[in-house]
């Protein structure tokens, strides 16, 4: 694939932009933007948690003699307010998202939207992840990879969740 190959020569042209660096010891305008981005996604889900939970808890109020109809009002307007910052997140993430190169080939293939475009741009540091086996490790794919109780997982879980439980499903369609 020619957009693929063309993502992929400006995604490592970016990255060798600190040659001899490795990425433990010092980091590079991509590796300290890609770690921002990051902490804004994670940010953005955490809001999104926040939102979820809050509408439960609104609709659980409407329950007969459980809060008076001023108080329901309100959290019904509360929980509006954070839909709002969740929407508003969303849009900054979809910004920041396009100074990344691969970006752009991401968002073309079919079940990838900006929210998981980010998780992918932020979660994957192709700097450590230089062959395919190492990304399906690291996400918790790779063959015999198995959780254990007790023991810490050799893979990132949030990664995982979101490969298998969101984008996995799009796969099935």
């Amino acid at each position: 694939n020619v957009a693929f190959a063309t993502a992929a020569a400006a995604y490592r042209e970016q990255l060798e932009a600190c040659p001899g660096l490795p990425p433990y010891v010092a980091r590079c305008g991509w590796c300290e933007r890609r770690h921002e981005f990051k902490g804004l996604v994670r940010a953005f889900y955490d809001l999104q948690r926040v939102r979820i939970q809050f509408g439960g808890r609104t609709r659980a109020a409407v329950a007969p003699i459980e809060a008076p109809e001023e108080h329901v009002s309100k959290m019904g307007n509360w929980e509006a307010r954070l839909s709002g910052i969740e929407k508003e997140a969303l849009k900054e993430i979809a910004d920041k998202l396009a100074a990344f190169t691969v970006s752009a080939w991401l968002l073309a293939q079919r079940g990838i939207g900006p929210t998981m475009a980010a998780v992918l741009v932020g979660w994957i540091n192709i700097r450590k992840a230089t062959t395919v086996s190492k990304i399906w490790k690291y996400a918790g794919l790779a063959p015999g990879q198995k959780l254990v109780a007790g023991q810490r997982p050799g893979y990132d879980v949030f990664l995982r969740t979101k490969l298998l439980g969101v984008l996995g499903p799009h796969f099935l369609r």
